[in-house]
C-alpha cells in the first residue's frame, strides 16, 4: 500500500480512537442494548467466558460459540498482556472490562465506526471485528488486543487522566510492532514544522489537521519511549498514581520525573531534531 494511503487511513484511525477514549466514562448500559440485539438476531448463540486476572481484575470475553478455539487464544493473549503490564508497573488496581469478538457487520452496527476500523476501546469495553474466522491473522489480532487492552490498563492506572500522547504511545508499545509509515511521516513533518506541542495531544488527536495526525502519532511514541528510557516504569507508575489520586498533570509530572513538563518538552524537541533531521535512527 502506498505511504500516502497508509497515512490517510491512519489519520482517521487515530482520530476515532481518541473520540472513543473521550466516551469511555459512559456506562455499559448505553451499549448493552445493541449487544442484546446482536444476540437475538444472530443465527448462533454467543459465548461469555469470564477471565479472572491477578489483582482482582475481571474480564468477560464475548464471542460466537463457533469461535471458541479462537476465543481461547485471545484469552491467553489477554492474560499475557496483563502479566506484562504487571511486570512493568507492579500491581494493577482492579479493573472490569469486556472484550467482544464479532463479525464486521455487528461491529459496525454496534460501534458506529468507519468501515476501515478493526478494533477500539469504547465506553470501557474492547471491541474487535473479524472479517471471517477462516482469514484471521493471529499476529494482527494479538496486536489489536494488546493495543486496546493497554488503553484499559492505562485508564485504570491513571484514573482516566493519562495525557492522550502517553496513552497512545503505550498502546503502540503494547502492540510489539511499530507502524512502518510513522517514522517517515514524522521526519517529513519536522523538515517543515516544529515538533507538535504536547498540549495539543493531551486530550487526543481529533482536533488536529489531518496532515498532522500521523506525525502526532509517531511523536507520541517517541515521547513515550523517551519517558521510559530516561526515567523507567517505576517513575511512570508514580505519575499514574498521582493522576489517579487527583493531582493535576503538571504537579504529578514534576513529582514523578523531577523535571517540569515544559523542560521535558524542550528536551524532547531537541531529541526529535537530533534523531530525525540528522538522519539518525529512531530508537
Amino acid at each position: 500500500m502506498k505511504l500516502s494511503v497508509v497515512l490517510f487511513l491512519l489519520s482517521f484511525l487515530i482520530g476515532f480512537s481518541s473520540d472513543a477514549r473521550a466516551e469511555e466514562a459512559r456506562s455499559f448500559a448505553q451499549i448493552s442494548p445493541d449487544v442484546k440485539k446482536i444476540k437475538t438476531a444472530a443465527p448462533e448463540r454467543f459465548r461469555l467466558a469470564p477471565i479472572a486476572l491477578k489483582g482482582g481484575s475481571h474480564l468477560t470475553l464475548i464471542s460466537p460459540e463457533s469461535w471458541a478455539p479462537l476465543a481461547y487464544k485471545v484469552s491467553a493473549s489477554i492474560i499475557r498482556t496483563h502479566q506484562d503490564f504487571e511486570q512493568k508497573f507492579g500491581d494493577i488496581p482492579p479493573l472490569m472490562t469486556s472484550v467482544h469478538l464479532m463479525d464486521e457487520e455487528s461491529f459496525f452496527r454496534v460501534s458506529g465506526a468507519p468501515r476501515w476500523t478493526q478494533a477500539l476501546y469504547l465506553r470501557g469495553q474492547i471491541m474487535i471485528s473479524l472479517y471471517s474466522l477462516e482469514q484471521v491473522d493471529l499476529d494482527d489480532l494479538f496486536r489489536s488486543v494488546g493495543h486496546e487492552y493497554s488503553h484499559a490498563v492505562v485508564h485504570t492506572l491513571s484514573g482516566g487522566n493519562c495525557p492522550g500522547w502517553l496513552d497512545e504511545g503505550l498502546a503502540q508499545r503494547a502492540e510489539g510492532q511499530v507502524n512502518a509509515a510513522l517514522k517517515p511521516a514524522l521526519k517529513g513533518w519536522l523538515r517543515q514544522h516544529s515538533p507538535i506541542n504536547l498540549s495539543l495531544l493531551a486530550g487526543g488527536f481529533t482536533a488536529l489537521d489531518s496532515e498532522m495526525v500521523a506525525p502526532a502519532y509517531a511523536q507520541a511514541l517517541f515521547a513515550t519511549n523517551r519517558i521510559i528510557d530516561t526515567y523507567g516504569f517505576k517513575a511512570l507508575r508514580v505519575f499514574f498514581d498521582g493522576l489517579r489520586k487527583g493531582q493535576d498533570q503538571s504537579s504529578a509530572f514534576k513529582q514523578a520525573f523531577q523535571i517540569s513538563s515544559k523542560e521535558f518538552e524542550q528536551q524532547l524537541g531537541e531529541d526529535l531534531h537530533r534523531q530525525f533531521l540528522n538522519n539518525l535512527d529512531h530508537p
